[in-house]
């Protein structure tokens, strides 16, 4: 009974001491390659609106002033959504990363 007090006793001081920190750094790091893919997919995302918005509506060139105004400011706003997204992001995705 003894032994299997002290084993037990070990194996929680070894865990605690030693495994617990490595699968905290391992999950802080798995938590930052999700955020970065969430993050990544809400970009894609934009975009493809944005994109799609900007092949879709076309200020006619007969429309009133009134209606270009609109028209062109939603034009100016979506493609500062795209400009915004497209910033440089350091060359590496955070998810591609071949350590452990």
């Amino acid at each position: 009974m003894l032994i299997s007090i002290v084993t037990s006793l070990l194996t929680l001081i070894v865990a605690g001491r030693y495994v617990l920190p490595l699968l905290e750094v391992r999950n802080r790091r798995f938590q930052a390659k999700m955020q970065a893919r969430e993050k990544f997919q809400a970009d894609l995302l934009t975009v493809l609106s944005s994109v799609t918005h900007l092949l879709v509506v076309v200020v006619p060139p007969e429309a009133t002033d009134s209606v270009r105004a609109p028209l062109r400011e939603e034009r100016v706003r979506r493609r500062g959504q795209l400009d915004e997204v497209r910033r440089p992001t350091g060359g590496q995705l955070p998810w591609s990363s071949t350590s452990p």
